[in-house]
């Protein structure tokens, strides 16, 4: 496995360029565990399109927590603009500070309608992050192993 890969469809555990593929990917539509950049998915997500388990950037589509100007989150940070949350509202740093256990997620009590319309729309959540972010993830370990040697030819064949 590469540890440094630069170019357009790099590939490496720290990738930067166009289609960058690697556990930190930095650069147009890059994919990793942590991508950075334009259209980024992954695990951790920050861009102008960031999609992920937790994404921020000016459209987010986050599973767990988003940020940013405008996107769809499971739990809504109130630092962003205009994420919506799924699942109700969260301060994640009470105070200016980080104190998890402080920060309890206050569901909302709303209408059965509501609740149903919040349920699918979690559903899709989920699908989206699993189908954009997360598709990529189980082939991972076999694109960023070493290629195959070439082949060799037996002394005088060739």
């Amino acid at each position: 496995m590469k540890f440094f890969d630069a170019g357009q469809e790099a590939e490496g555990f720290i990738a930067i360029g166009q289609m960058a593929t690697g556990v930190i990917a930095i650069g147009q539509l890059a994919t990793g565990v942590i991508a950075i950049g334009q259209l980024a998915r992954g695990v951790i997500a920050i861009g102008q399109l960031a999609v992920g388990v937790v994404a921020f950037g000016q459209l987010a589509v986050a599973l767990t927590y988003g940020g940013g100007m405008i996107g769809l989150a499971g739990v809504r940070i109130r630092q962003s603009l205009l994420v919506y949350g799924l699942l109700g509202s969260s301060d994640p740093w009470p105070s200016g500070r980080r104190f998890p256990h402080a920060a309890p997620i206050i569901v909302r009590q709303t209408r059965r309608t509501i609740t149903v319309v919040r349920t699918v729309l979690a559903g899709v959540l989920v699908g989206v992050v699993t189908l954009v972010a997360l598709s990529w993830l189980p082939s991972l370990p076999d694109r960023l192993q070493d290629p195959p040697a070439p082949p060799t030819y037996a002394p005088g064949t060739r």
